[in-house]
């Protein structure tokens, strides 16, 4: 990918905080999974893991 435009010469790049929704929706699933493991493992496994 060029880096600037060849008509209008504008530079190509990312907007600031451009990842931010990305890095949101990855830490809800993160949580979610962690929730979820730690409920199946509770329910499978009778020792305690504290």
């Amino acid at each position: 990918m060029n880096k600037y435009c060849l008509h209008g010469h504008n530079k190509f790049e990312k907007e600031p905080g451009y990842f931010h929704g990305a890095m949101y929706v990855n830490y809800g699933l993160t949580v979610a999974q962690g929730i979820a493991t730690f409920g199946l493992a509770q329910f499978f496994f009778a020792e305690s893991f504290d």
